[in-house]
């Protein structure tokens, strides 16, 4: 089953925030007449410094990753200043595997739960991929189970709630947990894409939250 968030038992919650890693999926490694040479090495050194940051005190509860895990539409310096159609090759296809790849090599290494929103980069212009995205790291093992906005009314991708539940009091062990605290995580668009969160979205967030508590 998917791991729960819950508080500690001092009563705190601590996040770890790693966001932009802009992994290269290894497929394309050698590819695109060598534009992406030197990622393999930077994705290592990505993945190491993760490792670093997780194990630098006691574990986080939860690792919460703000957006950009893949590459996605990214190109050489200076060309998408020359002309930004240039960057829309067939490497953005290529998301869905590296955002994967980031998973798997970055995140499940650290045996923590997480949450993963998509970033502009992420979004890969191909709203099914998105979608596929989204679908398949709500599946997986370290992912914290989360209420997820329906996409095809609600703007946006990777709009979603995640619970965080009081530790069992000892005089009661077999009690339900008890929700003490809801997470969000919004789209909030950049890069090519609107900067803000778009008012569907916080009506969503109003109505999740609200239906999140009372069925508390």
């Amino acid at each position: 089953p998917p791991p729960r968030i819950f508080f500690n038992a001092s009563g705190h919650l601590t996040l770890l925030l790693l966001h932009d890693f802009h992994l290269t999926p290894p497929s394309s490694y050698a590819a695109n007449g060598g534009k992406f040479r030197g990622a393999e090495d930077q994705d290592r050194r990505t993945a190491a410094f993760a490792r670093q940051a997780a194990g630098a005190g006691a574990p986080p509860d939860l690792i919460a990753v703000g957006g950009d895990m893949t590459k996605g539409y990214c190109c050489p310096n200076g060309v998408y200043e020359r002309s930004p159609s240039a960057c829309f090759d067939d490497h953005s296809k290529d998301t869905p595997e590296a955002w994967t790849h980031a998973v798997d090599s970055v995140l499940a290494p650290l045996r923590l739960p997480y949450a993963a929103i998509l970033g502009n980069h992420d979004h890969a212009f191909s709203l099914a991929e998105s979608l596929a995205i989204i679908s398949s790291d709500a599946h997986h093992p370290l992912s914290a189970p989360r209420l997820a906005a329906p996409t095809s009314s609600v703007s946006g991708a990777g709009n979603f709630l995640v619970p965080v539940y009081a530790r069992s009091d000892p005089a009661a062990p077999n009690a339900p947990p008890r929700l003490a605290a809801i997470l969000a995580f919004l789209d909030s668009g950049g890069g090519i894409f609107p900067a803000g969160v778009a008012a569907d979205r916080v009506a969503w967030l109003r109505a999740a939250v609200a239906a999140m508590e009372a069925g508390a």
